[in-house]
């Protein structure tokens, strides 16, 4: 199970509503270049948001990863979440980036 999935289940069951109803409009208050960047390992956007000192960075990259859907990479063949389509095919990051390099 997911760090977001399991911290908000655990602040449920202490009762902290405060706590609870901030993870759950996290939607609301992080933006979707935001999200994506958290997707891609900027940990520089925590400086952006106003989020509580109680809130960690694994648990908002839990939150922002958690209904990525892995696809098969066309060169590696390797089940990722994060990557590129390019003509209708799904290359992983670390394919692209090692396909970058070397061009």
């Amino acid at each position: 199970m997911q760090a977001y999935k399991t911290v908000l289940m655990e602040l449920k069951r202490k009762g902290d509503l405060e706590k609870v109803k901030w993870l759950e409009g996290m939607n609301k208050r992080i933006t979707k270049s935001q999200k994506q960047r958290i997707i891609e390992n900027d940990n520089e956007v925590m400086q952006e948001l106003f989020a509580p000192k109680w809130v960690s960075w694994d648990l908002i990259y839990s939150w922002a990863t958690e209904g990525l859907e892995k696809k098969n990479c066309v060169l590696c063949g390797k089940k990722d979440s994060l990557g590129m389509d390019f003509k209708g095919k799904f290359m992983c990051s670390g394919c692209f980036i090692e396909l970058k390099h070397k061009i």
